[in-house]
């Protein structure tokens, strides 16, 4: 569960002795003879050729053990065992038992100069010990988080159990628990069981070696443990956030260290599949990702909230699934998946040399530039060009319109916020279309900053936001120009219009909305809201849904000494 998370893969492949591309070949035709047990016939298993993307067939076979025809589970039984190693000893605060061997292939080794230390085991095992005693009083006790369930007397004793053995090229450790275990169902299908962890004997010839990488995958895999044991598992296809969240948690607890910034690129890599054709980068769970790439979540939603609000939606993982739960965490927080979910995908512009470390993410200079999902070439010769993509649910997209001659871009950054969809598993993607003119749309569309009118056509429009992002300014253009937005505005279908505004003194706004013969027909007080640097009038769909019919508003703002007007066309 940590790079190649293999909590079948020790047993499978014959980890102790065998060499890695007989471990992959082992695998491949391990996962094509339990085909032929039905209940795996469900099983989703990506097809990449990499043993990495078998992480979740390895945890649906977990998670369906019972299930399993008894032919599967006695084969499985055989191979699925704790590694046997040679000795063992306690960490210095007793609650970790390291299991080693002084002898052969699995020897542990710190290293030196590119190489093992002869020898130098024991100082290894001390290494393990005292990293893992600093990752449970950082994890447990400084953050919160509940404890790991204990085993029995699983491995020799009721410690928690970490095991040292020489992996494969590219892997760093992994979390297993026994199949044959109970473990605890609780809350109509949540799953606890008590697990133990796999590390890598010496981190020779990983991307992060030695020490580092050792750090790096206790806090990660420990973590796992913390998940799996103190708060428990619903399906397979929720197990992208514990990934995200343990290799969030790399950076918490080591945050010198930075092992997730190779993972981080595969996600502004992610807007583009292998062929190079668009598609829209989920948040979801999807077969060609683990998880570990969307760790950039867990550090948007530490710097909105502060750090405490991963282990709030981890509590809530104990009653219901994890989108369910990040809703009712937004919610004592006074947002919701679409407002969170929008500016995640506003942050993700400001990476690599656009970076603002103050206002988004704290590390986001070492993240690379999002490639877009398709890009084209906006002559000032034409009238105007179109973009036709689609998007799934709960995703982000980037497109590009590069304004030729004058060497300008304009980015446009959507969110499809359909959180329903995803609950439901729906992969089905949704069409988008974009347009940028210098002339007259008939779409619903915002007037650039820049002189240009840009527009977006989708179905459910209150399912999607939409920014404009200018590359010289390197700021949402659609708002400079003070635009009330969506115009025009139709309260059944958008959740909320949005009055922009500059330089205010104050919290409240007192709005009126009045016909095109200036007669009064709503007034109301709403917050002056910020966002990204901004300010916003934010008028609810519902305080307007019943008061005011289809026809053309001037809506005055008054706040303080201040004074706005805009324009809006309101379609019943």
């Amino acid at each position: 569960m940590r790079r190649v998370n293999k909590m079948l893969i020790a047993a499978l492949l014959a980890v102790v002795c065998g060499a890695q591309a007989q471990r992959l070949s082992s695998l491949r035709q391990t996962i094509q003879s339990l085909q032929s047990d039905p209940v795996l016939k469900s099983i989703r298993i990506p097809d990449t050729g990499t043993v990495k993307c078998a992480t979740p067939f390895v945890l649906a076979i977990r998670l369906r053990w019972n299930q399993l025809s008894p032919a599967s589970r006695e084969r499985l039984s055989g191979i699925l065992q704790r590694p046997p190693l040679q000795t063992s000893r306690l960490s210095p605060s007793g609650r970790f038992r390291i299991h080693y061997d002084t002898t052969g292939v699995n020897q542990p080794a710190l290293i030196a100069s590119g190489q093992d230390v002869p020898n130098s085991y024991e100082a290894y095992v001390d290494s393990v010990g005292a990293i893992l005693d600093h990752v449970w009083t950082y994890e447990i006790d400084t953050l919160g988080y509940a404890p790991p369930l204990q085993d029995g007397n699983q491995g020799g004793g009721p410690e928690y159990d970490v095991y040292i053995l020489d992996l494969g090229q590219g892997e760093f450790g992994y979390t297993d628990w026994d199949p044959n275990d109970p473990g605890e169902i609780v809350n109509g299908g949540n799953s606890r069981y008590p697990t133990y962890m796999v590390v890598d004997k010496d981190f020779l010839s990983l991307r992060t070696t030695g020490m580092n990488g050792l750090k790096v995958t206790c806090a990660h895999e420990f973590h796992h443990g913390i998940q799996i044991g103190g708060y428990g598992m619903w399906t397979e296809s929720d197990f992208y956030f514990n990934e995200l969240t343990s290799s969030w948690m790399e950076d918490v607890v080591y945050t010198q260290v930075n092992d997730y910034y190779y993972d981080v690129v595969n996600y502004f890599r992610g807007f583009r599949d292998s062929q190079g054709f668009p598609l829209s980068f989920t948040y979801y769970n999807r077969a060609s990702y683990a998880g570990y790439e969307r760790c950039i979540f867990g550090h948007f939603l530490a710097k909105r909230y502060g750090r405490n609000i991963m282990r709030e939606i981890w509590s809530g993982i104990r009653t219901e699934p994890f989108l369910l739960s990040a809703r009712d965490v937004f919610a004592r927080h006074g947002s919701d998946w679409n407002t969170e979910f929008s500016i995640f995908t506003y942050w993700n512009y400001y990476t690599g040399d656009r970076a603002d470390t103050v206002r988004f993410y704290p590390e986001g200079n070492h993240y690379p530039r999002f490639e877009p999902n398709f890009s084209t070439d906006f002559s000032v010769s034409s009238n105007t060009s179109t973009i036709i993509s689609g998007a799934y649910p709960l995703s982000t997209s980037m497109f590009e319109f590069h304004i030729l001659p004058a060497q300008d871009t304009v980015t446009v950054a959507i969110a499809n916020t359909d959180v329903n969809a995803a609950l439901a598993g729906d992969d089905a993607t949704r069409s988008v279309q974009l347009e940028l003119t210098k002339g007259i749309l008939s779409i619903p569309h915002v007037s650039l900053a820049n002189g240009y009118n840009a527009g977006i056509s989708t179905a459910d429009p209150n399912k999607w936001k939409t920014y404009y992002l200018l590359s010289t300014t390197q700021s949402d253009i659609a708002k400079l120009k003070l635009q009330a937005s969506p115009n025009p505005f139709r309260p059944s279908d958008a959740t909320e219009l949005l009055l922009p505004l500059n330089g205010v003194q104050g919290t409240a706004a007192n709005v009126y909305f009045l016909s095109s013969s200036l007669a009064l027909e709503y007034s109301g007080t709403f917050a002056v809201k910020n966002q990204f640097g901004n300010q916003f009038i934010t008028i609810p769909s519902s305080a307007v849904r019943s008061r005011l019919a289809s026809g053309i508003y001037f809506i005055v703002a008054r706040i303080n000494d201040s004074e706005y007007t805009w324009k809006v066309a309101i379609i019943r």
